[in-house]
């Protein structure tokens, strides 16, 4: 998930890097991505021993919608992740396709 984001940031920093504005707000959306997901880290490890997970022990995870095998749930964690890189990568693309044409 994080390399994910990774490839975005990167992607957007490649896409607007000549603008100090862009810098800047590429800057501040990194830190607030970094809080966002060191926030949710430290509020895990408050939580103590929790029970094991039924997909760590060959299971499935029961879910309002029915049971989720762990390909499943890899699956559906990572696709708003993979499609924000390929978002990032699409700008990146157009940008350089628009600055080659020019």
């Amino acid at each position: 998930m994080l390399s994910c984001y990774g490839i975005f940031f990167i992607a957007i920093f490649l896409a607007t890097g000549g603008s100090t504005a862009a810098r800047f707000a590429n800057v501040i959306s990194v830190l607030y991505t970094t809080m966002y997901f060191g926030v949710a880290r430290l509020g895990a490890r408050q939580a103590g021993r929790e029970e094991t997970s039924p997909l760590d022990c060959g299971g499935k995870l029961r879910t309002w919608t029915g049971p989720m095998d762990r390909k499943a749930v890899v699956t559906q964690v990572l696709v708003v992740p993979a499609t924000v890189s390929l978002f990032g990568i699409g700008i990146l693309i157009i940008v350089l396709a628009v600055g080659l044409g020019a």
